[in-house]
């Protein structure tokens, strides 16, 4: 008997344990791959609802394929703990030399998504920064960007 509660306290512990970390992958972000549910190249028109476009902006190919995701809030993080409102040179620290560092904007057709600003990028991923060195936002992408 004391066996069998013991298993069912453990199942509900994992259980909970499951749906916690299931909550914080909401708002992680990987490079190449996406943010939290919005995977890049994945149709995800549906979670669209799902985010507040003062916090987070995704562009889409052929009006359904993820292309690319924008992200404004700091609720958002990578995998290093790196978040919008970070020093750039904490991002240099946990992430080593840029691949490349150029002024930079996001666009969305004519709309500028992002304030112009200089932009450390990685594979999959750029960290753009204003004038006095902060992550205004972060962009997950795919593909190689155009120089």
């Amino acid at each position: 008997m004391i066996q069998f509660l013991i298993k069912g306290l453990l199942s509900v512990i994992t259980v909970g344990f499951l749906f916690s970390c299931a909550e914080t992958d909401k708002f992680l972000i990987v490079p190449n791959k996406g943010v939290g549910d919005f995977k890049i190249h994945k149709s995800n028109i549906v979670n669209k609802e799902k985010y507040d476009p003062d916090e987070i902006h995704c562009q889409y190919e052929k009006g359904k394929l993820l292309k690319a995701v924008l992200v404004y809030s700091n609720k958002y993080y990578t995998d290093k703990k790196i978040r919008v409102g970070m020093n750039k040179e904490e991002v240099l620290v946990k992430c080593g030399k840029p691949l490349q560092t150029r002024k930079m904007d996001i666009k969305s057709g004519d709309y500028i998504l992002s304030a112009y600003g200089t932009a450390l990028i990685y594979e999959g991923i750029a960290y753009i920064y204003d004038k006095n060195d902060v992550i205004i936002s972060i962009f997950v992408f795919s593909e190689p960007l155009k120089k």
